[in-house]
């Protein structure tokens, strides 16, 4: 709280304060009744020396305020800075000193004083403010937007100042880059259109693409401006394309086109998504008509393009030779390649003299540095039948001596194939001569030859002759060659990496498509599919194919880029493709679905896959789907039919006998099993899951013989990760639990328990014997029979058990209490520790006496409950892989006893235990 000293001088205060609130951005404190503590006067108690001071600083004070009142801020902030010098702990003139240093925008010390009103009064709203505007001013801008934030969540201001603190905060949040912070100060202020316009930016910017898109939606077009409106429809259309909706994206553009007729922005925008969704023609249009009502240079490329995409060759070279028309008297790389493209085009319109001319003029718009566009003049001039112009480019560029080789040797072959058409030998020949002391006598020779063997079928002997001429000259087109037969001869990585090469020179759109497209295969090959999908999307843009799309769509899946694969296959209309491809399609999307967790919209697309091409693979992937979705009927139809149309691959095998095992039928998931094995051995987890399926079936020393061989399969395991390794390891541990539980068929238990102190351990004198202790020991043997003894967690036991008294501080047995059992246990539930048992008891010693025992146990750990492998994992036990194991145990309160554990040694021999089990020996 603020403590003022001046009764008298309140008024003063209240007055300069409302001065400094018309000069300042915002409102101060005295300014607001909200802020009324800030000046109230106190009655302290002040006494003489506080009279005296009052007398030092008062006329400054005063002198400062009426001085704020007729506009002399300069002379008053010396007479604030005098005061403050002498009464520093006034806060009320610190504040109105640090507001009049923002009015005279001296932000540096507006920001120092608020800052030291702050350190005494640490979320005074006004301060924080104030500091943040003069941070704001003085480049600090995370200062600023602490205090922003700061002052928002202030009580001490009024609604109207936190929601300029918070839009602020807004601003500089932006500014900063921090559009999370950005979205938490929106969400203090309250919604209104043009707020929630700012909000779909910001959303767009953090890359959360549907919240953005749902908030753009929900926005009434009605409450905004034009420009906002207009701001709300791009943000429509961006974020609709980007999510795949491009009909919803296309209805925004349109929806902007009749908001701003004028404005050919909104057809560039509407020929892109028209694009994006393959109507080509309609993308034409849209550019025909941006360029008619706003025509630029850039306008008429994209609609040379599109007009080219479409197919108008005729309508794209007229664009085309618009936009040289437009780049006259302009140099440099743009209007050299339009002319470049301006000649391609007029060649595939067959105007080769118009073509030859276009390549002639790119050359000298590109400052005469690539010769090679004059060779292209000269096959257009040679085609054309104007020879004389073909021999006076290409003089010119066998004339000029920076011409690179390979260009030299390009020029010689078409000034060869010139002469040989006009008839003059006596030129060719020279040509030829030329082209060999360039080239030396079997570069050419050898490229046609190797193209001829590749056609021919020979891509061996292909290679070797490529081979041969790349060692003559590295050429990009023998690269393709090379990769292409190395493709054709089952040498996929080879393949990739010469096509690579290849690539990284001059190569026509066709020949660039082609190696594209090839590249991709050779990388999915491999097991690259991050590496095919960049290839394959290269191939798209040149040149789209249904085809490639697919492929493209299914290694970014593969790759993990699912985002991208949607958007992929967003380019489609599968009733556009034909059947198979259709079929593709839907396989494609289900596989997206499954990936994001969507089981019942995968099972849809499978299925509608499956009514445009039916193969066994497809219904054997629409099985393994019912089955994770729990529907186990319709899985196993499914996996039957595929077996019967031809899908024996081991995958499909298994799955369908896990069906069968979730459907109860344990004897057809064995078979399943059984088959899968014999097909794939190496399906290692497999062996475990028929172990368990054999214990089920009780045939224990199947399931026994299974679990060892998935034990002998453990080194076999990929591991690539420490928990991978230790996930294994616990998989192998328990697996040896299970052999030990199915192979254990005797057991053997010999206890004690020994009592020390003859007056605490006698019994009561009413026992049948005198003297008797409580110490006691005994034996005990249990057997299991065959079948019967392990079914399934249900166990049966045969015991004997031997029972006497021991000598009181010794483990030594009173001979005549000796008694000997002999009876059955029975443990009927697989799944708790309930233990029922009856024994005959004999007595063996003259003191005791025949009966009958019955009992009954129930334990509260564990129970066998093989299919529940977390749990078994959780409620380990120390068992041994063949051997005897020994452990101390506690029999009762102060009383020790030995517990011997015995069983038949394994049937496997001790050198083939892997690894893993070497510590559990």
């Amino acid at each position: 709280m603020f403590w003022t000293r001046w009764r008298v001088v309140r008024s003063g205060l209240v007055a300069a304060s409302s001065l400094l609130l018309w000069l300042c951005p915002v409102r101060t404190a005295a300014a607001s009744s909200d802020y009324a503590e800030l000046l109230a006067p106190k009655d302290d108690g002040r006494g003489l020396f506080d009279a005296i001071r009052d007398r030092r600083t008062y006329p400054y004070i005063e002198r400062a305020h009426r001085l704020i009142a007729v506009g002399d801020l300069e002379a008053a902030r010396k007479d604030l800075e005098i005061y403050l010098e002498r009464v520093p702990a006034d806060d009320e003139a610190r504040f109105t000193y640090g507001v009049l240093l923002s009015s005279l925008k001296d932000w540096s010390g507006a920001a120092s004083a608020m800052t030291d009103v702050l350190r005494r009064h640490s979320g005074f709203g006004p301060a924080h403010l104030y500091r943040a505007i003069a941070r704001q001013h003085d480049g600090d801008d995370p200062g600023a937007l602490r205090d922003f934030e700061a002052a928002g969540r202030s009580g001490a201001l009024d609604a109207k100042d936190r929601t300029f603190a918070w839009e602020s905060a807004v601003d500089v949040a932006v500014e900063l880059g921090e559009e999370s912070r950005a979205l938490a100060a929106l969400d203090e202020l309250e919604p209104t259109p043009t707020r929630e316009l700012r909000r779909v930016t910001l959303l767009a910017d953090l890359g959360r693409d549907r919240d953005a898109l749902r908030i753009a939606r929900g926005i009434e077009p009605e409450g905004l401006a034009p420009a906002a409106q207009r701001e709300r429809l791009e943000h429509l259309v961006q974020l609709e394309s980007e999510l795949g909706d491009l009909s919803a994206a296309r209805a925004a553009a349109e929806a902007g086109a009749r908001l701003d007729p004028d404005d050919p922005a909104w057809l560039d925008r509407l020929a892109v998504i028209a694009g994006a969704e393959g109507e080509v023609a309609a993308a034409a249009a849209y550019r025909e008509k941006a360029l008619a009502t706003a025509p630029t240079v850039e306008r008429r490329r994209a609609l040379s393009v599109a007009a080219e995409r479409v197919g108008d060759t005729a309508r794209a070279v007229q664009a085309a030779r618009g936009v040289v028309a437009e780049d006259a008297g302009a140099a440099g790389a743009q209007t050299k390649d339009d002319l470049v493209r301006l000649a391609v085009l007029e060649g595939e319109a067959g105007e080769s003299l118009a073509e030859a001319r276009a390549y002639e003029r790119a050359f000298r718009a590109g400052g005469e540095t690539e010769p090679e566009l004059l060779v292209r003049a000269a096959r257009g001039y040679a085609a054309a039948g104007a020879s004389l112009d073909a021999r006076r480019v290409l003089r010119e560029v066998l004339d000029e001596g920076g011409t690179s080789p390979m260009v030299r040797a390009d020029a010689l072959r078409t000034l060869l194939h010139v002469d040989e058409r006009a008839g003059n030998d006596v030129a060719a020949r020279d040509a030829l001569e030329r082209l060999v002391r360039l080239e030396g006598p079997t570069s050419e020779t050898l490229r046609s030859l190797g193209d001829l063997q590749l056609r021919a079928g020979e891509p061996a002997a292909a290679l070797s002759t490529y081979a041969r001429s790349l060692r003559l000259r590295d050429d990009a087109t023998i690269r393709l060659s090379m990769g292409y037969a190395f493709q054709k001869i089952g040498k996929p990585g080879l393949a990739a990496y010469e096509l690579e090469r290849g690539l990284e020179g001059r190569l026509s759109r066709t020949q660039k498509v082609s190696a594209y497209r090839s590249l991709g295969y050779a990388r999915a090959e491999v097991g690259d599919p991050a590496g095919a999908a960049d290839a394959w999307r290269r191939a798209d843009e040149l040149q789209p194919d249904p085809v490639v799309t697919l492929a493209l769509a299914r290694a970014e899946r593969l790759a993990g880029r699912t985002i991208a694969a949607s958007e992929t296959l967003g380019r489609l209309a599968p009733d556009d493709l034909t059947r198979d491809l259709r079929a593709r399609y839907w396989s494609e999307r289900s596989a997206l679905d499954r990936h994001h967790g969507r089981v019942d919209d995968a099972i849809a697309g499978e299925e509608r896959a499956i009514e445009s091409a039916a193969t066994p693979e497809r219904m054997a992937t629409l099985g393994g789907l019912l089955a994770e979705a729990g529907r186990d009927e319709e899985a196993g139809s499914a996996l039957r039919r595929a077996t019967r149309e031809g899908d024996s691959s081991a995958a499909t095998v298994a799955a369908l006998g896990h069906v069968d095992l979730d459907l109860g039928d344990d004897a057809a998931a064995i078979d399943r099993f059984e088959q899968a094995l014999r097909v794939d051995p190496d399906m290692l987890s497999l062996r475990e899951d028929l172990g368990y399926a054999y214990v089920r079936e009780v045939r224990n020393d199947d399931a026994v013989r299974a679990f060892e061989r998935a034990i002998d399969d453990a080194p076999f395991h990929p591991v690539e990760t420490e928990a991978e390794g230790e996930a294994l390891r616990r998989r192998m541990e328990r697996l040896r639990r299970e052999v030990t539980e199915l192979d254990r068929w005797i057991s053997l238990v010999a206890y004690t328990s020994i009592c020390f102190g003859e007056s605490s351990c006698l019994i009561d004198q009413t026992a049948l014997i005198e003297g008797a202790s409580e110490s006691q020991g005994g034996a005990e043997l249990s057997v299991r029979p065959p079948v019967i003894g392990f079914r399934d967690g249900r166990i049966f036991e045969l015991i004997s058990r031997v029972l006497y008294q021991q000598e009181v501080d010794s483990i030594e047995p009173i001979g005549r209490s000796l008694v000997a059992t002999l009876g059955a246990r029975y443990k009927p539930l697989a799944s708790q520790d309930l233990y029922l048992s009856v024994e005959r008891i004999f007595g063996v010693g003259s003191d005791a006496t025949d009966n009958t025992l019955l009992r009954g146990s129930y334990g509260l750990l564990h129970g066998y409950r093989p299919r529940e492998l977390d749990v078994r994992d959780a409620l380990s036990r120390p068992v041994v892989y063949g051997g005897t194991s020994a452990k101390l145990v506690c029999i009762r309160g102060g009383s020790l006893g030995e517990v011997l554990q015995l069983r038949r040694p394994s049937r496997r021999d001790a050198a083939r235990i892997p690894p893993q089990a070497e510590s559990h020996r």
